[in-house]
């Protein structure tokens, strides 16, 4: 096994629990190395997660909404077509008790036995 999988073999039982003090000094210097290089993997993980996703094009300012359907809701364009839509295309909304596509579920949870 060559010494960067070991260290890494390593590194992964004392993050199991593995005492550090089982440790000799040719260990301890090898994880030294280890541990430099996820640092410095961290270290660029964050300066990629610092950088825009979508950088705007022509000086635009874009937005990215934390929920889009939140938005829809107060959009009176999308609720006018929803409820155009719903209207006359033949879209039906969820079935309701009492009427013939229910199949006689009144909630109770004994129903489930």
């Amino acid at each position: 096994m060559n010494e960067e999988k070991e260290m890494e073999l390593l590194f992964n039982q004392l993050v199991e629990g593995k005492s550090i003090n089982e440790l000799d000094a040719r260990q301890m210097k090898g994880l030294l190395k280890v541990c430099a290089a996820k640092t410095a993997k961290i270290n660029e993980r964050k300066e990629q997660l610092k950088q825009p996703l979508n950088p705007a094009s022509n000086n635009e300012n874009v937005t990215l909404s934390a929920s889009p359907m939140g938005d829809l809701f107060n959009d009176s364009w999308f609720i006018e077509t929803m409820a155009t839509l719903r209207g006359g295309s033949g879209i039906e909304s969820a079935p309701t008790k009492g009427n013939d596509t229910n199949v006689g579920d009144n909630g109770d949870s004994k129903d489930l036995d």
